[in-house]
C-alpha cells in the first residue's frame, strides 16, 4: 500500500510539472506563437509524457494492468524521447542560446527548465523507481524511434507543403541542425544520423539497465 502512495503521490507531482512545463510554453491569447511551439519536439515529447503519465495513473487507480506490452512498449519511447530532449538540449541547443559555464543554469528561461530538465529527471527517475523491470524487449531499442521519425516527417511535410508566406510570422525550421536550407543536404543528413545515434545509445542504455536490474531481481528478462 505504501509503494501504491508514493506512486500515486509522485506522478501526481509530475503531472503538475508537465502541466506548467507546457503552460509556459503557450500563450492563450497568441494563435500563431502557440502554433509555432507545436513545431518543436519538446512540446511534443512533454505532451507524450503528461499523457502517459496520465494512462498510468487512470490505469492504477481504475486496478487495471500496468505491465501489458502496449503500456510498456509506450512508457518506454516517452522515457526515450524526453531524455533524448534533455540531451539535445543541453549539448546542442543551450549552448548556442545561453552561457551555461559563466551564469549556470540559472540563465535558462522557466519554459526551457522545466520542458528540458526538470519534467526529463521526473519522468527517468519515476521510470527508474516504478517501471516493473524485465519487462523491456530488444527489439524495442529500435521501435522507440517512431516517435523521432513521426515528428521528422510531420516537419517535413510541414516545411514542404507550406507556401513561404505561411513562415512570415512563425520559424521555418524550429532546430538550426534540421534547416536543410542552410545546411544543405549533406550536411543535414550528417546532423539526422548524428541524433539518431545518441537516440539509439539512449535507447539501448534504457534496455540495458532494464536488463540488468531484471537479472539482479532473478526475473526472466523477455529479451
Amino acid at each position: 500500500m505504501r509503494k501504491f502512495t508514493d506512486r500515486i503521490i509522485f506522478r501526481f507531482v509530475l503531472l503538475m510539472m508537465c502541466a506548467i512545463s507546457l503552460v509556459l510554453h503557450f500563450k492563450i491569447d497568441d494563435e500563431i506563437f502557440n502554433s509555432e511551439e507545436f513545431s518543436y519536439f519538446t512540446v511534443q515529447s512533454n505532451i507524450f509524457c503528461f499523457v502517459m503519465i496520465t494512462v498510468l495513473v487512470l490505469r492504477e487507480l481504475h486496478g487495471k494492468s500496468l505491465t501489458t506490452s502496449v503500456i510498456v512498449y509506450f512508457h518506454g519511447m516517452a522515457t526515450a524521447a524526453i531524455l533524448s530532449t534533455a540531451y539535445i538540449y543541453h549539448f546542442f541547443e543551450s549552448v548556442n542560446k545561453y552561457s551555461l559555464e559563466q551564469n549556470g543554469i540559472i540563465s535558462i528561461p522557466a519554459m526551457d527548465l522545466f520542458g528540458h530538465y526538470v519534467v526529463p529527471l521526473l519522468f527517468v527517475t519515476d521510470w527508474f523507481l516504478f517501471r516493473p523491470k524485465g519487462l523491456v524487449q530488444r527489439n524495442y531499442i529500435f521501435k522507440w524511434l517512431a516517435f523521432p521519425i513521426v515528428y521528422l516527417l510531420c516537419f517535413l511535410s510541414r516545411c514542404t507543403f507550406n507556401e513561404e508566406t505561411a513562415f512570415r510570422k512563425v520559424e521555418k525550421f524550429p532546430y538550426y541542425f534540421l534547416d536543410y536550407e542552410t545546411l544543405g543536404p549533406v550536411n543535414f543528413g550528417k546532423y539526422i544520423f548524428i541524433i539518431t545515434l545518441i537516440m539509439l545509445t539512449i535507447n539501448t542504455i534504457l534496455y540495458t539497465l532494464d536488463y540488468i536490474f531484471a537479472m539482479h531481481k532473478k526475473i526472466r528478462h523477455p529479451f
